[in-house]
């Protein structure tokens, strides 16, 4: 899976599906005719940030990507990186079964500094990742998942860094996942030594 930054606003980034992080009852700002959308979603309760729940909608107006993804990040004062972690994990893990093969993801306002980079690259990461080695449906592979986007408009600090740092922690979790799935007659002691 390719991990790669951009510049562009979060709006015209090409995409199958932009993902914006969402706070408990505060509406995000992502501009145009699709924040009232948001706004109603928020009103009549269908989504409220809710940590890890989600909503969905096809062919945003005013977006260049083809979805636009709600995920919610529960309460902003009990959020941390950890949980910037888990939540962009969860995002990724919603959608990829979804025939998405482009994924933009948004950082939450408040969050988009080198570290937060590192905490949502690890999260995509882990989220996309499927132990699935030993699998032989050729169905599954058609669908997955090919790039992760964070979008960059407005970044502080060296956000090359964060992205290379959470590659790093991400991919050694991943490996970690792979020889702990690795059956006993492939990975005997002595392979692993």
């Amino acid at each position: 899976m390719e991990l790669e930054l951009t510049r562009q606003p979060a709006r015209e980034v090409p995409a199958d599906l932009l993902v914006v992080f969402s706070f408990k009852k505060e509406p995000p700002d992502v501009g145009g005719p699709v924040q009232e959308w948001i706004h109603e979603l928020f009103e009549t309760g269908e989504f409220e940030g809710s940590r890890y729940s989600t909503a969905l909608l096809h062919r945003p107006p005013g977006l260049t990507a083809a979805r636009l993804g709600l995920v919610g990040c529960g309460e902003r004062q009990t959020f941390d990186r950890g949980e910037l972690v888990r939540v962009s994990s969860a995002a990724v893990r919603a959608w990829k079964s979804k025939a998405v093969r482009r994924i933009a993801l948004l950082p939450p306002e408040g969050w988009r500094d080198e570290q937060s980079v590192a905490a949502i690259t690890q999260g995509a990461l882990l989220g996309a990742y499927e132990p699935n080695r030993y699998k032989t449906d050729p169905e599954k592979d058609a669908a997955r998942l090919e790039q992760v986007i964070i979008v960059a408009a407005d970044a502080t600090g060296n956000w090359e860094e964060g992205l290379r740092l959470g590659r790093l922690l991400g991919e050694a979790q991943n490996f970690a996942r792979d020889l702990a799935a690795e059956p006993a007659n492939r990975l005997t002691p002595t392979v692993l030594a």
